[in-house]
């Protein structure tokens, strides 16, 4: 994964960490572990980080399947 593109987009947004942790369903500590690499995002909550940030489907493969 590629966490530096993944928090440039989340800091782009305009959204805070917790608002995106919680359009996620999980906590803003299991957010940072996820971007930092300590546990994988699931496909579910890539889905709704897509959403949430309004991400195309060619950035989705770029930060999480290159």
């Amino acid at each position: 994964m590629r966490e530096t593109a993944l928090r440039d987009l989340m800091r782009d947004s305009g959204m805070s960490p917790e608002a995106i942790a919680a359009s996620l369903e999980i906590s803003r500590v299991t957010l940072n572990e996820k971007i930092n690499g300590r546990s994988d995002f699931k496909v579910s909550e890539v889905k709704k980080l897509q959403k949430a940030l309004g991400l195309t489907d060619k950035q989705v493969l770029s930060i999480f399947f290159s």
